[in-house]
């Protein structure tokens, strides 16, 4: 808050915003922080929270402490959703939609390009958790947002430091900067957290050029994952489908 900003911790969050198509940005301590921070912080008592039911635990940590109404749809479910969204359509509720892209313990990943347009048709506050589809998808690596098209409907993205960049901590990016500013002065996960330390950030950002050079491969990693997956299958073992090519 007084000291804990520095030129590269500047510069990283201007990389970030140009690498997935986002006006502002903020750092976290951790990923866990970002999602409890936000989603404790952004939706307000009396207001309808609809999330996938398997979303991160750090995802409903924040909705319950919300005050928020919380209601969870089936995995991946976007017809449930669909319906739930014109269930509550003249409610005068502020509506969120929350998911993550890639879900992280069974790799799967709702048709973003669906929930845009569920957006267009019902004006929600749409957030989502790119945490694990950063580097194996979209454009330069930035992930399934930004390969399905949507930038631009999701109001709040959040990503990890942690993972495929190769450093510590997280980010939330915005195209409003009255959600950043709002939660600069309200999230405790930001305000009370010793900030994320400039060597992170460094790291963050080196690791975000060499994620872009290499993500040219993509098509070939996502070719040997399915093959590997399918030699498994023949081999007897229970294994899922694998990924579909999404590098767009």
């Amino acid at each position: 808050m007084i000291t804990g900003w520095r030129e590269p911790h500047e510069t990283l969050v201007s990389e970030l915003c140009a690498w997935h198509g986002f006006t502002c940005g903020l750092l976290w301590s951790s990923g866990y922080a970002a999602n409890s921070g936000v989603l404790g912080v952004l939706p307000q008592r009396g207001d309808l929270v609809l999330a996938d039911r398997l979303v991160h635990h750090s995802m409903i940590a924040g909705l319950l402490r919300s005050g928020a109404r919380l209601q969870r749809y089936e995995h991946l479910q976007l017809d449930q959703l669909d319906a739930l969204l014109e269930k509550n359509a003249s409610s005068g509720r502020t509506v969120f939609v929350v998911t993550e892209s890639v879900f992280s313990m069974d790799g799967d990943y709702p048709d973003l390009a669906k929930m845009a347009e569920l957006k267009r048709r019902y004006g929600f506050v749409l957030v989502v958790d790119e945490a694990h589809a950063l580097g194996w998808y979209g454009a330069e690596g930035a992930g399934l947002v930004r390969a399905a098209g949507v930038a631009e409907a999701v109001d709040v993205l959040i990503g990890t430091l942690g993972k495929t960049l190769a450093s510590g901590g997280a980010y939330s990016l915005f195209h409003n900067t009255n959600l950043r500013e709002y939660l600069v002065n309200h999230a405790g996960e930001f305000i009370y957290s010793t900030a994320l330390s400039p060597l992170c950030a460094a790291v963050a950002s080196a690791a975000l050029g060499r994620v872009k050079e290499l993500s040219t491969g993509q098509a070939a990693w996502q070719d040997n994952s399915r093959a590997f997956r399918t030699r498994l299958q023949q081999d007897g073992w229970s294994a899922a489908e694998g990924t579909h090519d999404r590098s767009g």
